[in-house]
């Protein structure tokens, strides 16, 4: 019973996370363009250098 409350509440935040970027127009490129800036911070990129780097990488996808 825990498990299927757990699961709708996930899905319930899940699609209003959806109808948020819906409104707000973010494509998946943005999405995928900022997730890319984010694992490069995290492997020991300075956060300028990681968001240049991954608008670069979306700019050639």
């Amino acid at each position: 019973m825990f498990k299927f409350i757990e699961n709708a509440v996930a899905d319930h935040r899940i699609r209003k996370i959806e109808s948020e970027l819906e409104r707000d127009n973010v494509t998946m490129s943005d999405i995928y363009e900022l997730n890319t800036a984010m694992k490069l911070t995290k492997e020991g990129m300075n956060a300028g250098e990681a968001i240049d780097m991954a608008a670069e990488m979306r700019a050639n996808a």
